[in-house]
C-alpha cells in the first residue's frame, strides 16, 4: 500500500546547529504514525558542508503534512534556525515502493519546496 514519504535535506552552518535541528525533528515526530524511518542524521558532503538528511514514510497524510509544514516554517521563519540553514529542500510524494506496481516518484503527488 502506498505511503506518504517526506524527505528533508539542508545545508547547515555548524554541526552543533545540525544536531539541534535533528533533536527538534525527533521531538516533532513523537506521537506521529511513522511507517518507516529510512534516515535522520547529518554528514559532511563532498563540498565539505554539513548536510542534514531525513527520509521518513508515514502511515498518515495528516502526520506527514504536519511535519512537512512545520519543517518549512522552521527553515523559513524560525528566529534562529532560518539563520543556521544555508539552503533546504522539502520533498514529499506518495511512495509506491511496497505496492505491486511501482510508479515514478515524480508522478505520485510529488511536491518540492526549496529555500
Amino acid at each position: 500500500m502506498s505511503k506518504p514519504r517526506l524527505k528533508l535535506t539542508a545545508i547547515i552552518d555548524t554541526e552543533a546547529h545540525a544536531d539541534t535541528i535533528i533533536s527538534q525533528v525527533r521531538n516533532k515526530l513523537i506521537g506521529k504514525d511513522i511507517f518507516e524511518e529510512h534516515y535522520l542524521g547529518k554528514f559532511v558532503n563532498e563540498d565539505e558542508q554539513i548536510e542534514l538528511v531525513s527520509e521518513l514514510r508515514f502511515n498518515s497524510h495528516v502526520d506527514m503534512d504536519n511535519v512537512k509544514d512545520w519543517a518549512k516554517t522552521q527553515f523559513k521563519n524560525h528566529p534562529q534556525i532560518k539563520n543556521w540553514v544555508i539552503s533546504a529542500k522539502v520533498i514529499n510524494h506518495l511512495c509506491t515502493h511496497d505496492d505491486s506496481s511501482l510508479s515514478d516518484c515524480r508522478t505520485t503527488e510529488y511536491m518540492e519546496w526549496i529555500k
